[in-house]
């Protein structure tokens, strides 16, 4: 859309080499596609054809689509978009080439990586042939962030905040105030529940299932994991601890908002006190429905 809709020359950079071949065959389908529906386009009633909307075959498309395999983090994404434009350059100019940054599932510490690229990129003062114009950055995977990357700016020496363990961090995408907004979310989030039940058993009621016979079961309890799971609890006597498992679950799960938050406004307050003193500005705002209530919706925008 950025290439076709708006005639943008486009560098598009994924770590995974499937991932790009992927995303080069499937244009390549797209673009078969159109070029068939516009031949069979239907003609107005006067005989005449539709006017075109992509450029004829024997024409140059308006903007272009640079597919690069490269491990993506601060230093190598400067360095692609410099070879990138290297190759591109036609004639020496001395307009930089204004580059605007997007990412749409920025996982892990990719968020932190492109901010910091784009700070570094905005503040060089060295002749450089290009420029960052804005950006626009979805992060997602918070799992996934690096022990330097979880709290980037310096609310630690103004606070006292907890340490951010991996179990905070799957915890971010949680939100249970949206569990009841449907029949499938409810659905969703019990299945959830019944899978942490299952990898939750206590080391009580382990040495219990290794020290204990439990004696035949009827064939109900065989049809199904969770419904073996529940006779067994009920064997053993510990049926509420089952029950008491998802309650503890679901308490710690109303907490990921605010682990999501403290991320979200960790990296604003990091990006302005970069940006202090420079014409730019950072901001957070909503890219997709926000009836999810999730920071997987919100982007760091830069402009």
């Amino acid at each position: 859309m950025l290439r076709d809709q708006l005639g943008l020359n486009v560098l598009a950079l994924d770590s995974s080499e499937t991932q790009t071949r992927g995303a080069a065959r499937m244009d390549t389908l797209k673009s078969v596609r159109r070029a068939q529906n516009k031949l069979h386009a239907p003609l107005f009633e006067d005989g005449s054809a539709p006017p075109a909307h992509l450029p004829d075959n024997n024409q140059s498309p308006r903007g272009s689509l640079t597919y690069v395999t490269a491990k993506i983090d601060t230093p190598s994404l400067l360095s692609s978009i410099d070879a990138w434009l290297d190759d591109r350059r036609e004639s020496t100019t001395v307009v930089k080439t204004p580059v605007l940054f997007t990412a749409l599932h920025a996982c892990g510490s990719l968020t932190p990586d492109i901010l910091r690229a784009f700070v570094a990129a905005y503040k060089d003062s060295r002749a450089a042939d290009w420029r960052p114009c804005a950006a626009v950055v979805v992060g997602c995977c918070y799992n996934m962030l690096r022990s330097p990357d979880l709290l980037v700016s310096e609310l630690s020496c103004h606070f006292t905040l907890p340490e951010l363990l991996p179990s905070h961090l799957q915890l971010a995408a949680q939100v249970p105030s949206e569990w009841l907004r449907s029949d499938a979310s409810m659905q969703d989030a019990s299945e959830a529940i019944k899978k942490l039940r299952k990898l939750s058993v206590s080391p009580q009621v382990q040495g219990t299932l290794s020290a204990v016979k439990l004696g035949k079961l009827p064939s109900a309890a065989y049809q199904t994991w969770d419904g073996y799971m529940d006779f067994v609890y009920c064997k053993l006597g510990q049926s509420e601890l089952y029950q008491q498992i998802a309650v503890f679950h679901v308490m710690r799960c109303i907490l990921g908002p605010v682990v999501e938050t403290l991320l979200l406004m960790d990296r604003l307050i990091w990006m302005r006190k970069q940006l202090l003193g420079f014409n730019c500005e950072a901001e957070l705002m909503n890219v997709f429905n926000q009836a999810m209530s999730s920071g997987r919706n919100i982007a760091m925008l830069l402009y």
